[in-house]
């Protein structure tokens, strides 16, 4: 079946008025003294960038989108860049649908998306294109995608929009209404196309929100698997994110807290001497020092242990970043929370036996000589002999450096 030509971009004021690319490009039109004024900020618009930050993306957007074309449903379907991944699927309904009916809607259509022939259709950005100009609907009706997914909801009509990012993000935006409702058609193709440069913006934005957030997670379970905890400050000293480890310290009682969003020591004159360091820190960002300020404390912990404090100031000033920004870190090493190396990986990295690697692995989480031939149920001059080997065959004369070698290696990530 042919399809219709994909519609042209009509620029539009906000009250979806048709203007001339000259007046939109901001050139003076023939015969005119003057700039035209800017066009109102269409209310959508605002809701297309905010979207990306919502927690279910685009819901506002859709409701309004849903209202403005007088709609039964708005629906966007969001595909990572990564082969294999499940879309993401949201809908706006004329009547609202419940949470179990919004589930299933959603698991249906990321499972037989394959075979949705509006969506096959849209393969390039800006592609738009209605039900009924890419599949008959005689033929429609018998498919698997209308049993599960549309006749369910009585849909008759729809018209759906294609467009994608750089990185590899694609998106779906589209209508549907009823069985006696109005078709759509040319209206709702400029309506669309209108908005499309904002749609691939702010899914550009999106995706690079999406992989920023997955190299922090990233980053931050490398710090934990070494099993420090991590507290980045903003510039008056407030706490805004804290690691996976940092949050254990915090509940186990150690003798760190947050008291009104500021760290908190077990001893008041502790808790002081921090909060001086992290004036200095800050306060050296600010004179940008080639320098990168670092001090520590060791302070009490509520068992009477010790805990060491590190404060260093971010390594660099933006000159555009607000006092909300991350300006300092705080490390907290706490014993309790000590990671293991796994016997396995050191073996593997030291070319070392079963044997020779569990004792490699005692030795480097504390035990001494004696300690280790208990655990191991052998006699303290066999672990002797056993250390010499293993001294040998990593290139170590002494225990000390045997321990430096497995603590500064990323054995202790596994």
């Amino acid at each position: 079946m042919k399809r219709s030509a994909t519609a042209k971009v009509a620029a539009t004021d906000g009250q979806g008025m048709e203007t001339s690319i000259a007046t939109r490009s901001g050139k003076k039109p023939p015969g005119s003294g003057a700039l035209a004024p800017l066009a109102p900020v269409d209310e959508l618009i605002g809701l297309i960038y905010r979207g990306a930050l919502e927690a279910s993306p685009w819901r506002s957007f859709l409701k309004a989108l849903r209202d403005r074309t007088d709609c039964d449903y708005a629906a966007i379907v969001v595909r990572p860049a990564r082969t294999g991944a499940a879309p993401l699927f949201l809908t706006s309904a004329r009547v609202e649908l419940d949470e179990a009916a919004g589930r299933r809607i959603a698991a249906d259509s990321a499972r037989l998306a394959h075979l949705d022939p509006l969506a096959r259709a849209l393969t390039k950005p800006g592609d738009i294109f209605t039900l009924d100009e890419v599949t008959a609907w005689d033929a429609y009706v018998h498919t698997e995608f209308y049993e599960k997914v549309i006749r369910p909801y009585g849909v008759r009509h729809q018209i759906g929009m294609f467009f994608s990012e750089p990185s590899g993000w694609k998106c779906n935006v589209g209508l549907m209404n009823l069985e006696g409702r109005p078709d759509f058609g040319a209206p709702e193709k400029r309506f669309f196309l209108s908005f499309l440069p904002h749609l691939q913006t702010a899914l550009e934005l999106y995706a690079r929100m999406k992989r920023g957030e997955s190299e922090k997670r990233l980053f931050e379970e490398t710090l934990d698997r070494l099993t420090i905890g991590a507290f980045i400050l903003d510039g008056a000293g407030q706490v805004i994110d804290v690691n996976s480890i940092g949050r254990a310290i915090l509940r186990s009682g150690a003798g760190v807290s947050i008291s009104n969003g500021r760290l908190t020591l077990a001893r008041s004159d502790e808790t002081a001497r921090l909060n001086q360091m992290i004036r200095q820190a800050v306060e050296h960002r600010e004179k940008r020092s080639p320098e990168t300020f670092v001090d520590a404390i060791s302070v009490t912990a509520t068992d009477g242990a010790a805990l060491g404090l590190m404060v260093r100031a971010a390594s660099s000033i933006d000159r555009f970043e607000s006092d909300f920004s991350p300006q300092v870190v705080v490390y907290v090493g706490d014993s309790a929370q000590q990671h293991q190396a796994p016997e396995r990986f050191v073996a593997r990295l030291f070319g070392l036996t079963p044997t020779e690697a569990l004792l490699a692995t005692l030795l480097a989480n504390g035990l001494t000589l004696a300690e280790a031939a208990e655990k191991l149920d052998v006699t303290e001059n066999t672990v002797r002999s056993y250390a010499k080997r293993i001294f040998a065959k990593v290139g170590v004369n002494r225990q000390t450096e045997l321990v430096r070698l497995i603590l500064t290696s990323v054995a202790l990530l596994a």
